[in-house]
């Protein structure tokens, strides 16, 4: 599919765009975005992008098949980094999101003679794409709380639905840069560790539960991650006795009782989300029929009886309570991420 010329003094977003042309629009932080008008222009541009790709990188090598699949994942989390992280339009984009791999799927079934390499949807190496977009905005030198707000709700929700479970080792990085090295650091992301938690937080559990982790790899031949390495645990972990490098039960605690701690702040909006976030991950505890805070976990049971009940959790009852305290008025969501 043959893509419009970038051009790089573009201000105003045009459905001809080029992959480049629109991935560099993105980046300007441009408000274009926020208006409906603008979204299904960028909605068309994406959709017209992923259908081109997916049929082109199944008549290329496969280097050149996983260089389009990235660029791919590159363009949805530079829309979500600037869309909202409350907005409804994440609903949309992770359902294009969706299609795009249902798509992919497709082709290769109906045209096998096309194929050239196996997909590559499940593979790793779109991790790096999703790693340096997170670290960009974790380590920059402004403030992009905003941003990490946004797509932490569209990495979360990717997450929670069984897109791409290889999400987890982000989240399994951001809450370990977030919750076991200070706890200066801790107050500054609070904001986007508690929509990771909200949103995937039965997932992560689940993560937890089964002790998941992931092996090294070459995520391409240019960039290599160290995924063991992402998932040491911190140093106020490892002092509070977490040594397992992944998921684990005990990891789970260490993050609520980093939460319980801070529910004791001086500071009432402090203690107000801290309290709901450990609500949060008490539901989610009580929805297994455990004590995990008294570590009551059932020896007798197998994973695979772990993984049936973690399977059958339902949405929490006290979903939204994070949005509104008693009194009505708006708490951390809004405040801290706009």
């Amino acid at each position: 599919m043959e893509m419009a010329r970038p051009n790089k003094d573009a201000d105003e977003l045009d459905p001809k765009m080029g992959l480049t042309e629109l991935v560099e629009f993105l980046r300007k932080g441009t408000p274009e975005v926020r208006t409906p008008q603008k979204r299904e222009v960028l909605l068309d541009s994406i959709f017209a992008f992923c259908c081109g790709c997916i049929k082109d990188a199944l008549r290329k090598p496969q280097k050149k098949s996983k260089e389009a699949l990235a660029s791919v994942w590159e363009t949805f989390t530079e829309v979500a980094k600037n869309v909202e992280w409350n907005d409804p339009f994440h609903d949309r984009l992770i359902c294009l999101l969706l299609w795009t791999k249902e798509f992919d799927v497709l082709r290769r079934s109906l045209r096998p003679q096309e194929t050239k390499t196996d997909s590559e949807w499940q593979c790793e190496h779109l991790l790096g794409v999703m790693q340096n977009s997170w670290e960009e905005l974790v380590f920059a030198t402004h403030d992009t709380l905003a941003k990490q707000c946004n797509l932490a709700s569209f990495a979360a929700t990717a997450l929670a639905i069984g897109t791409h479970d290889w999400v987890g080792i982000t989240a399994l990085w951001y809450l370990g840069e977030a919750l076991e090295t200070s706890d200066e650091k801790t107050m500054r992301l609070a904001p986007v560790t508690i929509i990771w938690i909200r949103t995937a937080g039965p997932k992560l559990l689940t993560f937890s539960m089964l002790e998941k982790k992931w092996r090294n790899q070459e995520i391409n031949e240019k960039v290599v991650i160290d995924v063991a390495w992402i998932q040491i645990p911190g140093k106020l972990a490892q002092e509070g006795g977490v040594t397992y490098h992944g998921f684990s039960l005990k990891r789970w605690m260490f993050w609520k009782s980093r939460f319980e701690k801070l529910a004791q702040d001086e500071d009432e909006e402090v203690r107000v989300w801290a309290t709901d976030t450990v609500e949060y991950m008490t539901e989610f505890d009580s929805m297994l029929g455990y004590n995990l805070a008294d570590e009551a976990k059932e020896e007798s049971e197998s994973p695979n009886v772990l993984r049936d009940k973690i399977e059958n959790v339902k949405p929490s009852k006290n979903i939204d309570k994070i949005h509104e305290n008693d009194n009505g008025k708006q708490k951390l969501d809004d405040r801290n991420c706009k």
